[in-house]
């Protein structure tokens, strides 16, 4: 399915081809064979790094379609119908949001690799359901939650301080912050969903990086990642306000 996927959307001409590693399928067009074996590099070395941080293994290896088609960054991810990441090569431009990185892969397979443990991540009822249902979406906990709190965690896993990378830590979001505190703090309710407003989609991002950058300083990094825990074993969505309450204590 992932070659016919990215085959939908690319030139019907280009030649696909697939690399394993051993956790990944790597399909990428003609032209890209030198690029796909730094990018397995980077992938795997990202695997060993985040199953730990976030304590998942996906059980069969992630499909990623690679493409340098298009002349802008982007990357997507989704465990359905299963684990599958779109990484778009071209680096952001000087402007962007995103262009606090040493490496831009690295950078972004570090995003979409996290968002591909987390959703695909499930514990306890999800997991004897999923061995009989199979993997239907309602059987993943963690895509229902809101898309601060999904694309939230990426940015905080994607953001290293010490190295100045990633936009937990840049002085582009410092300032769509201090702007956002002057004006007024958006409401959860508002922020819950696509923004036609300014800052528009930066939104999720923006307020999802220092929501848990503000739970790591407030309460600790692990409780971080006991939001995820306790989330995974949910089978009634969107219970943020209890799950958050239970953890924290509050």
């Amino acid at each position: 399915m992932p070659p016919l996927q990215a085959a939908l959307t690319h030139d019907p001409a280009l030649h696909w081809r697939t690399l394993t590693t051993e956790h990944f399928e790597i399909h990428f067009h003609d032209g890209e064979e030198t690029l796909a074996h730094e990018v397995a590099g980077i992938a795997e070395q990202t695997h060993k790094r985040l199953i730990h941080e976030l304590n998942w293994r996906p059980a069969k290896r992630t499909q990623l379609i690679l493409t340098d088609r298009f002349d802008f960054s982007n990357g997507s991810a989704t465990p359905f119908p299963r684990n599958t990441m779109s990484i778009i090569v071209t680096p952001p431009r000087s402007d962007s949001a995103i262009n606090d990185y040493n490496n831009w892969l690295d950078t972004l397979i570090t995003h979409e690799y996290t968002h591909t443990l987390h959703l695909d991540k499930r514990e306890g009822l999800p997991v004897g359901l999923q061995k009989i249902f199979g993997r239907m979406l309602l059987l993943f906990p963690n895509i229902l939650q809101p898309p601060w709190f999904i694309e939230g965690l990426a940015t905080y896993h994607e953001t290293d301080n010490a190295n100045h990378i990633g936009r937990g830590q840049s002085t582009q979001f410092r300032m769509l912050m201090r702007m956002e505190s002057e004006y007024g703090i958006k409401p959860v309710k508002q922020i819950n969903q696509p923004l036609e407003s300014w800052p528009m989609n930066t939104v999720r991002y923006l307020y999802g990086v220092y929501f848990y950058q503000f739970i790591a300083e407030r309460y600790g990094k692990e409780k971080v990642q006991e939001l995820v825990e306790q989330y995974s074993d949910n089978l009634i969505p969107f219970m943020i306000n209890s799950n958050t309450r239970k953890v924290l204590d509050a």
